[in-house]
């Protein structure tokens, strides 16, 4: 295929594998700007692993893809910046509304949260009544135009359709049709792919046939029906032919079938089997005319059928087929137009940092927090009520105090570092486990958020969190009886690092779990356990051997230890251990999950 300096998509020598099965086979595509392309193909053809290549969604593929002319490995955030993807698979966030879905997601690309597109959109896409529903009760065929909607929020230059039409009425799909057709003379380029050959037929300037992970031909609609589209002329006679006169006819090239008083010919696919010949074959018969032509148009889904069939039947020999590609007929206008889209965006993907969608993430994951009151900050603070009544009443009228500490005001640093580290691992384990199950993890992996700026932004609202979960139980306890604040800035250190590395630790195993039970498992079986052995009730000097040694192995310990210290003067280890030991687990588990969102290990396909 010729390189073309104006492409705005240009693939080269695409492969894709997982494991020993090929689902892209050396794939090349130009996509003009302004265009409307669309791919067909069966199911499991290569039409999904083709899109995840270019926006971002596959861990790795062979050969070179660019977008606008930026490659999507090596720039990554200029290139997704200019892609709008709509993915198969309905996905949403049961947490946030419909106008907070479609702001957070526009906030990836920095788009503003007050920006007047959200209010734009959801009325053209008839949402604007149901903008302030909780997305998880919106009709299938409303979540699908909620996800054309945050594709289009940023304005992109080329948008990605993957089966758009899926489960929706008639009445919608012609809507969306218009919808798409003024997307495309306002300049951007289409990327379709569907199994309805009419959305194909409709829309398409050009249509790529994708089979066994090979792109197998590239035509517009009448190019595909001169090459393959034959047509049939049904010719009723005016007698019944005999045998003979049967048997010559037949023998002309361009006639299929002649018997009784009918005749069959092929015409529109070999260009000089032409109907004039046949009927000046046929005016030589005596007393023989042709009473009635009826012409049977092959359809495109024939046509798909027999490209799918002839190069199936070439896949296992030495020559395999070779795509027939025949360039991009938009005309100037249109291309013209779509390179100033592409100008536009790619001015203001330049200026995107990815600052504001780091805020817009973390912004995204506080809210949620927000909205489980109950589990996120009433649950905690009832706990710990009942942890003080328990040890800080019963006990404490018995030990009084541990080491000149009164035992309620001992006990208090114990019971934050306790509720703050399951609360800032189960919030971030669960949320990124819940995006991956919900499918609303593709949003963020399209977007031009950096492996980096994911982390920042979940550690950081895990910080925030653990902050106001820690406030309130120190306020808790203060009204309850206990007096403990000595250093205020270590204190507020101390609860912001417990809750930004186990932060770090629970995303990790959100990005490694594949369920529910398996986020449970370390909260459960190993940080609740080890807080009975990590001073959050007593000083460790108080365990016998050999528990007094295994304890200093607790790196809970460290925490209750160090936080203590600052709120009561008091500590089990020296001072700073905590503060160093604490910094060393942060460290460990913002690299560990950067290294896995960077690599896309159970996150990418």
């Amino acid at each position: 295929m010729p390189a073309s300096n104006h492409a705005i998509l240009q693939i080269r020598g695409l492969s894709k594998r997982f494991g020993d099965f090929t689902a892209l086979n050396d794939v090349d595509l130009e996509i003009a700007p302004g265009e409307i392309f669309a791919l067909l193909g069966p199911n499991g053809a290569g039409k999904t692993t083709l899109i995840g290549c270019v926006t971002g969604l596959a861990r790795s593929f062979e050969g070179s893809i660019k977008v606008g002319g930026h490659d999507v490995v090596k720039e990554p955030k200029l290139a997704r910046q200019l892609i709008g993807l709509v993915p198969q698979e309905l996905n949403y966030d049961g947490f946030f509304t419909t106008r907070e879905t479609l702001i957070y997601q526009a906030s990836y690309f920095g788009v503003p949260f007050k920006s007047p597109v959200h209010d734009e959109l959801l009325r053209d896409f008839s949402l604007l009544e149901k903008s302030e529903d909780n997305s998880r009760y919106l009709s299938g065929g409303m979540k699908r135009r909620l996800m054309i909607c945050k594709a289009l929020a940023h304005r992109p230059a080329i948008l990605f359709l993957d089966e758009p039409t899926a489960g929706v009425d008639v009445d919608l799909r012609d809507k969306l049709w218009d919808y798409i057709r003024d997307l495309r003379d306002a300049g951007v380029t289409i990327v379709l792919t569907t199994h309805y050959l009419e959305e194909a037929e409709q829309l398409a300037d050009r249509i790529g046939v994708i089979d066994q992970g090979r792109l197998v031909e590239i035509d517009s609609n009448a190019g595909l029906r001169r090459k393959y589209g034959a047509s049939h002329h049904v010719l009723e006679l005016s007698r019944t032919l005999s045998n003979a006169e049967a048997e010559a006819l037949a023998a002309h090239d361009a006639i299929a079938e002649a018997e009784a008083n009918r005749v069959v010919m092929v015409t529109g696919a070999t260009g000089g089997r032409r109907l004039s010949a046949v009927l000046e074959r046929i005016g030589t018969l005596p007393d023989c005319q042709v009473a009635h032509v009826e012409t049977v148009r092959r359809s495109i889904e024939a046509i798909f059928k027999s490209i799918v069939a002839e190069n199936r039947a070439a896949g296992d020999s030495e020559h395999p087929l070779k795509p027939d590609v025949t360039a991009p007929s938009v005309s100037t206008e249109l291309q013209q137009k779509g390179l100033e889209k592409l100008n536009e965006v790619r001015t203001q993907a330049k200026k995107n940092r990815g600052i504001y969608g780091t805020y817009g993430l973390f912004r995204r994951e506080i809210s949620r927090f927000l909205s489980m009151f109950m589990g996120s900050i009433l649950s905690p603070v009832l706990t710990t009520v009942l942890w003080f009544l328990v040890f800080g009443y019963s006990l404490g009228d018995r030990l009084k105090e541990i080491e000149g500490v009164p035992y309620a005001d001992f006990l208090v640093p114990g019971l934050i570092i306790m509720s703050v580290v399951m609360n800032a691992f189960m919030n971030s384990g669960f949320s990124f486990l819940l995006n991956k199950i919900h499918g609303s993890i593709t949003d963020l992996l399209a977007s031009p958020l950096s492996p980096l700026q994911i982390t920042f932004a979940y550690i950081a609202s895990a910080s925030v969190r653990g902050l106001c979960i820690g406030s309130t139980i120190w306020l808790v306890a203060t009204l309850m009886g206990a007096s403990t604040l000595a250093n205020p800035p270590l204190t507020l250190l101390m609860i912001l690092l417990a809750s930004a590395s186990f932060g770090a630790l629970g995303l990790c195993v959100g990005i490694l779990a594949t369920g529910f039970e398996q986020v449970n498992l370390l909260p459960n079986f190993i940080i609740l356990p080890l807080t009975f052995l990590g001073g959050v009730f007593y000083s460790i000097k108080m365990l016998p051997p050999p528990w007094d040694t295994v304890a200093m192995f607790n790196p809970l310990l460290y925490l209750v230890s160090e936080l203590r210290y600052a709120m009561t003067g008091y500590a089990d280890v020296p001072a700073g251990a905590g503060f160093f030991g604490g910094l060393l687990f942060l460290i460990f588990g913002t690299i560990f999950s950067y290294i896995l969102l960077k690599t896309g290990y159970r996150v990418r396909d």
